[in-house]
């Protein structure tokens, strides 16, 4: 079977899974109601794993059959899911203005409800603020859970291209959920961090996992050249004023 034959037998796996994962939600909607509800955070991480976690899953088979991985980072389900959960409920939980205005209703109404609202549009209201930051703390805290995974993840790569298509993803998720937490400004917009500071970010990020994982591979750069690479970048500010730390 040629590489190609191999790329969509794993993309066609995925695909089906995801589709039929997607249809058992879509099956939920109602015409009152279209965009069905996430109820419990068990629902959340399934719908979670449908959109992102087997994305996560098919990237990793993809990077195995290529042959720019080992082929046992295929098998690797738990920490490829966490990476897609990570990044998917980063988004979710950024995007709650835009997700509430258009209709859409993706944080669990577990997390919500136990803080007085009726519908996530109330969280919206300015003289409720307070009640939706502390809502939206346990959306920042329910990412987390997935951060050691995907860190954990991105020790195992051992080819540059893959570390760097995985890593500036995810650091800008983990930033993005430092610059939303408690921040009042997600109810009102579209909080969003420049790629610019992602990357130097990542860099640093590159820096750390190279010197734990020094041992395991001589295809990513020594921490003796990212060091180098990471100096030529101007200095990350250590002022810790809200909204100058970390992007927009």
């Amino acid at each position: 079977m040629g590489a190609d034959c191999r790329y969509q037998t794993v993309i066609q796996d995925i695909a089906k899974k995801m589709g039929a994962g997607m249809a058992d939600f879509a099956a939920l909607s109602t015409p009152e109601k279209p965009v069905a509800e996430v109820n419990t955070l068990d629902d959340y991480d399934l719908y979670c794993h449908y959109v992102a976690g087997l994305v996560g899953e098919g990237l990793s088979g993809i990077f195995a059959v290529s042959g720019k991985e080992r082929e046992w980072i295929a098998d690797q389900l738990t920490l490829s899911n966490s990476m897609g959960l990570l990044l998917q409920k980063t988004n979710i939980f950024r995007d709650i203005k835009e997700d509430v205005d258009e209709g859409r209703g993706f944080w669990p109404r577990a997390i919500w409800s136990k803080h007085g609202f009726n519908s996530m549009a109330e969280l919206l209201d300015p003289a409720r603020e307070k009640e939706a930051l502390f809502a939206s703390s346990e959306m920042v805290l329910d990412a987390l859970r997935h951060a050691v995974d995907a860190l954990d993840y991105l020790t195992l790569l051992r080819t540059q291209s893959v570390f760097n298509f995985v890593a500036i993803p995810a650091v800008m998720a983990i930033a993005t959920l430092e610059r939303c937490f408690m921040n009042p400004d997600i109810l009102k917009k579209n909080v969003k961090i420049r790629r610019g500071e992602a990357i130097r970010v990542s860099h640093q990020t590159h820096n750390l996992l190279t010197m734990l994982t020094s041992s395991s591979s001589t295809e990513r750069s020594t921490p003796e050249t990212s060091r180098t690479s990471s100096e030529s970048m101007p200095r990350r500010s250590t002022r810790r004023l809200h909204g100058t730390t970390l992007i927009s």
